[in-house]
């Protein structure tokens, strides 16, 4: 069956089209400047999810991205300041993880990633996008403690199984040997100082 051609707007898209795509990306699209010196950053775009999430307005981070970076949690600041400033030098893609502070909900995770170009000034500015990866955290932090739990189940029972076979050939007189050695070994696989 034909299909009618629709027409193509004529004239590139505008700003509100841009300003609306944005709004449909559950991320954060960003343009992020750092001055030629470093001492000098601000987000020349960033879209109205700032203010969803963490109270901030997006026209305060086209002065300064300070605000934005408060958030950060004191352990991840360091290393991100790092690779971004590893990422200017090189002008390789920037990518990484840190724990930003929500309103509501404590520390969270999220993930950035953008690729970075060189100003005729020498500033560098990066494009890109950052979304929350909590979940994906909270799903690795459990898989952690599941290997662990198993782990642990998995030396139990060898632990067990090597007692018992100790005892099924144990002979007659040599039982307070054997129940001495399953108190060292049990003590040990517990992290106990005594075991009686």
């Amino acid at each position: 069956m034909p299909t009618r051609k629709r027409q193509r707007p004529a004239s590139p898209p505008s700003a509100d089209f841009f300003h609306k795509l944005a709004t449909a990306v559950p991320g954060i699209l960003f343009a992020y400047w750092l001055s030629a010196d470093g001492k000098s950053h601000a987000f020349t775009y960033v879209s109205n999810h700032t203010q969803q999430l963490f109270g901030i307005d997006p026209e305060t981070l086209k002065e300064n991205a300070e605000p934005l970076f408060d958030l950060i949690h004191p352990d991840d600041i360091k290393g991100m300041e790092e690779s971004i400033r590893e990422s200017a030098r090189t002008l390789e893609p920037w990518q990484y993880r840190a724990r930003l502070h929500l309103p509501d909900n404590g520390y969270e995770w999220f993930e950035a990633s953008s690729r970075p170009t060189r100003e005729s000034d020498g500033s560098t500015l990066w494009y890109g996008q950052f979304h929350n990866i909590q979940h994906y955290k909270v799903l690795e932090q459990e898989l952690r403690e599941s290997e662990s739990e198993y782990s642990f189940q998995a030396g139990f029972q060898r632990l067990v199984a090597r007692l018992s076979t100790e005892f099924i050939n144990l002979g007659f007189g040599t039982i307070d040997e054997c129940i001495d050695e399953l108190l060292k070994s049990v003590g040990e696989f517990f992290s106990m100082d005594r075991a009686y």
